[in-house]
This record gives C-alpha cells, sequence and structure tokens, in this order.
C-alpha cells in the first residue's frame, strides 16, 4: 500500500466550478474511474510518475504483488495543502485508514509524504519511531503495533524531485522493499 498526501484539487471533476456536489455517490465515481478503471494512466506529476515506477518494478521482480494507492489525508480541497477545518472533519468523522489496513492486510506499507504528514500519520494510526534506512528514507515502528507490517517513509516526490534525489532515494525504497518480500 503506497501512500501520498490528498487528492489536491479532485474537485474539478465535481463541475460547478469545483464545488462539492453533497453527492457521496458522484464522488466514489470519480475515485472508481481513477483508481479502478484505468484513470491512473492519464495523470502524471511527480507521485504519479513515482507510484508508477515503484510499482513496475515491485512487478517485475515479484508479479504476484499487488500495490495499492491511498491518502494518509483523506479529504482533499481545491488547491493544495489541507485546512485545519476540513482536517477536524476527516478526524471526527472520517477515520477509515485502520480499517483499511485491518481489511487489506498489506504486508508493506510506503508513505511518500514527507515530515509535513507525520501529524495525519500519527492521529490515523499512532505515535512511530522513526529509524534512518539510509539518507531520505526511513522505517516506521509504531511500537507494539501493526508488528506484521513494514513501513517506509520518505519525502513526497515532489520534494525528491526539488532535492534531485528522486533517482537514488526511489531506487533505495525498491531494493528495500524487494528485501522484504523476498
Amino acid at each position: 500500500m503506497i501512500f501520498g498526501q490528498e487528492t489536491n484539487s479532485w474537485c474539478n471533476e465535481c463541475g460547478d466550478k469545483s464545488s462539492f456536489s453533497n453527492n457521496i455517490d458522484k464522488s466514489i465515481s470519480i475515485y472508481e474511474k481513477f483508481y479502478l478503471n484505468n484513470g491512473i494512466k492519464s495523470y502524471k506529476g511527480p507521485f504519479w510518475n513515482e507510484f508508477k515506477r515503484i510499482k513496475k518494478e515491485i512487478k517485475k521482480h515479484n508479479n504476484s504483488s499487488v500495490i495499492i494507492w491511498n491518502n494518509i489525508n483523506k479529504i482533499g480541497r481545491i488547491g493544495k495543502g489541507n485546512l485545519d477545518a476540513i482536517n477536524k472533519i476527516q478526524f471526527e468523522n472520517f477515520m477509515v485508514i485502520k480499517d483499511e489496513i485491518k481489511i487489506l492486510k498489506p504486508n508493506i506499507i510506503i508513505f511518500l509524504t514527507g515530515t509535513d504528514y507525520d501529524f495525519f500519520i500519527k492521529n490515523n494510526l499512532r505515535d512511530f519511531k522513526q529509524i534512518e534506512v539510509s539518507e531520505s528514507l526511513y522505517n516506521l515502528d509504531f511500537v507494539n503495533n501493526y508488528s506484521d507490517i513494514n513501513f517506509f517513509k520518505t519525502y513526497h516526490p515532489n520534494a525528491l524531485y526539488f532535492m534531485k534525489k528522486n533517482k537514488i532515494v526511489i531506487p533505495k525504497l525498491i531494493n528495500e522493499v524487494l528485501k522484504k518480500l523476498n
């Protein structure tokens, strides 16, 4: 399971000048079209480029692997980042990540989120210790929880591109994942 940050600017698909329609079925349809019906192929940008690269490399070496996308912040907004008012709604009414993990039973979880989203990881899962594997790549330890899951975290691919580290960090991440799969 590979976590990104949130769905930036997705309400453009909702119509009516990007305002939310209050129609949950319409929102589910957008997600379904995007992820289940190959809409992902039309998305470009740092996160999706690296998601696809990670998926391709893992599948090349371990064809039975199933890789799924997720977001640590479930409620995006028009524009980038997140808002306290939206976070309040999410943390009071939409805490589903633990259930998603329980249902899907991933053996590896990757956070492509950077330190700005540690708050979301802690609020959704719990406090964790971060252990450096190599520069800009970390294992996460949720102390006495999720012992059957290997957790990795690095910066969001956009930050890795900006730091000119994506060609170093992402291959190291892939190698660490493959070691855990073998």
